[in-house]
């Protein structure tokens, strides 16, 4: 696995199409980061998922932290279909946290809350990130930190990412584990160590978590109110409640669920995500630990 260093910027505020400030917005595993112009040819360098980087107007890129994955603060499934979210203010929290890690503090619009209002002050403040590959949505899947890199050669080991935004936000309890096969194990306990801590010490989301316990859910109003869930489990019912409302006993028998692919942490053997989806007397839940579920990249 290569990592490439970015260095640059966050920013809070972009510009829209007519040149006025506009908000971004930050979630609890996202933000904006704007390369150096010496380091931004990287991101085109970078692999990609058949995306090639999603550049705003002024030039950033919505981060994707690796090995973590917040509450939902805004989601929908296509462009044409209504916004949803994961239960506020614990999605609201997340964000606050990453944000406030990085030294930025900003207002939202209201009443909904989600997008920045400019102007943001401070804002463009500096930190690096070291990114192995590009998503779906042509945003660097990395690791983020704060302030100036290291001077040197920067290597991404268990030390460094315990510097990571990522490892805070799992430290904090702000974000669940979110792990794929191409992600270094040795990097991807690093940040299980900081989920368990979260977990012991019942910080951040981890008291009102269902994910395991099981969540009596019906509909999306019922995972707005109380989906305090594995992100990924939260998106798919959301798609599921789309297309397939008000029959929870057929989540786990669905196409798309089914097709999903996930790597068994013990054998190494690739499985479905529908294996490990459980549905009883109207709750869903994960039947395999949230640290040990590594998706098939």
């Amino acid at each position: 696995m290569t990592f490439q260093m970015l260095r640059g910027t966050y920013h809070l505020v972009g510009l829209d199409n007519n040149g006025q400030p506009i908000g971004f917005i930050p979630d609890g595993d996202s933000i904006d980061f704007l390369p150096d112009p010496q380091d931004d040819p990287i991101l085109d360098q970078l692999p990609d998922s058949g995306r090639p980087p999603n550049r705003s107007l002024i030039g950033s890129v919505s981060l994707r932290l690796d090995g973590i994955d917040a509450l939902e603060i805004l989601y929908h499934t296509a462009p044409a279909n209504p916004f949803t979210h994961q239960p506020r203010p614990l999605a609201d929290n997340a964000r606050d946290g990453l944000t406030g890690a990085v030294g930025l503090a900003p207002t939202y619009v209201q009443p909904a809350g989600v997008v920045v209002q400019p102007p943001a002050i401070p804002d463009g403040l500096p930190g690096y990130i070291m990114a192995r590959k590009l998503d779906l949505f042509g945003r660097p899947i990395c690791f983020a930190f704060a302030g100036a890199p290291p001077s040197g050669t920067v290597t991404v080991t268990s030390a460094l990412v315990t510097q990571s935004l990522n490892y805070q936000q799992a430290l904090a309890g702000n974000a669940y584990p979110y792990f794929h096969s191409g992600l270094d194990p040795a990097l991807a306990n690093t940040i299980r160590q900081a989920v368990a801590v979260a977990v012991t010490k019942q910080s951040g989301l981890w008291p009102f978590d269902r994910s395991l316990t099981g969540l009596p859910v019906q509909n999306q109003a019922d995972l707005e109110a109380n989906g305090v869930i594995y992100p990924t489990l939260f998106r798919r019912l959301t798609k599921f409640f789309e297309v397939t409302p008000g029959v929870l006993a057929q989540f786990p028998h669905w196409g798309p669920l089914i097709g999903e692919r996930i790597v068994n942490p013990t054998t190494g053997a690739v499985e479905r995500l529908a294996h490990i989806v459980q549905v009883q007397n109207g709750s869903v839940s994960l039947t395999r630990p949230l640290a040990d579920i590594i998706f098939k990249e």
